[in-house]
């Protein structure tokens, strides 16, 4: 998967935000209880933009424990995303895409 569907599934799925068009630009949007959000789809990067990432770590900090790791030998980058349904562990080469990957494990529908 690129790194743009990332960024889109992660403001669907786990940020609840939806895509509008306005003035011939996209924006996600969001309407959060007392809180209104805009902002433009080629700006919101959390895939590669670490500060864009914690958001997501930020939005699902009600429903699960965060622990990041960083492995030497292999150069990877481990989240581990845990909620009440058990672990939710992603590996990569940067730590904005290992939080986005695992955050997609954890908002995850069940079979």
């Amino acid at each position: 998967m690129k790194d743009r569907e990332i960024d889109r599934q992660i403001a669907e799925k786990v940020m609840g935000w939806w895509i509008d068009d306005i003035l011939g630009h996209y924006y996600w949007e969001s309407n959060d209880s007392d809180c209104f959000t805009v902002r433009l789809f080629r700006d919101w990067q959390p895939s590669t933009n670490i500060a864009h990432a914690f958001e997501v770590v930020e939005k699902l900090h009600l429903v699960a424990d965060f622990f990041l790791t960083y492995h030497a030998v292999d150069n990877l980058w481990e989240v581990d995303f845990t909620t009440d349904d058990g672990d939710h562990l992603a590996e990569a080469g940067t730590p904005s895409m290992a939080i986005c990957l695992a955050a997609l494990e954890a908002v995850k529908e069940k079979p």
